[in-house]
């Protein structure tokens, strides 16, 4: 996780964190519909890169899934270059265990590590904001609403992303549900999987 958390970003406007995002590179960041809707003005925050603050000014890119997944455009340069978190549309096992790092709702001044496993999938036929269930086994809080747009990451990929928190349970959006709708969004140089 050391590694991937140089890829994590804060997503915040007027100096305020609303929600996690992650770089999956050439210039696109991923992040949760709720957390950046309604905003004028978005920064993307890494603060795990090398010690540094680094913001960047974001906006939504012209395409959008028609899910609670938001992809923000980035001017990219060499540094957000060498934080690429790697995504995967492989189905999510249940029983697979899962951590994620992100910037939770108690205002800490540095991100959070939640770890746990994937407890059960919703197969219905109906959109909803999120269709996968996570157990939080390390690293629990009070509230994890900073953790919307974080990435779940399963064997060091991100298949997923936190949409909904409850007490000791968060909720995902998997991306394999998704995948041809994504794909339709991400240009052939960055589609994985």
């Amino acid at each position: 996780m050391t590694e991937i958390k140089r890829g994590i970003c804060a997503i915040q406007s007027n100096d305020c964190i609303l929600g996690t995002g992650f770089y999956i590179g050439n210039g696109r960041i991923i992040t949760a519909v709720h957390v950046v809707e309604n905003q004028e003005e978005l920064e993307a925050v890494f603060m795990e890169i090398d010690g540094e603050v680094h913001n960047y000014k974001v906006e939504p890119q012209t395409e959008q899934p028609d899910i609670d997944i938001s992809i923000l455009s980035v001017k990219a340069d060499d540094l957000l270059e060498s934080v690429i978190i790697n995504y995967d549309f492989s189905k999510v096992l249940v029983g697979s265990l899962f951590c994620t790092y992100g910037y939770p709702g108690e205002k800490m001044s540095r991100g959070s590590r939640i770890d746990g496993k994937v407890l059960n999938e919703h197969d219905g036929f109906q959109i909803a904001d999120y269709n996968i269930d996570l157990e939080v086994t390390e690293g629990i809080l009070e509230d994890y609403s900073g953790l919307s747009g974080a990435p779940v990451i399963i064997e060091e990929r991100a298949v997923g992303i936190c949409t909904y928190q409850d007490k000791k349970q968060l909720e995902m959006i998997e991306f394999h549900k998704y995948k041809e709708e994504l794909q339709g969004c991400l240009d052939s140089e960055i589609s994985q999987n």
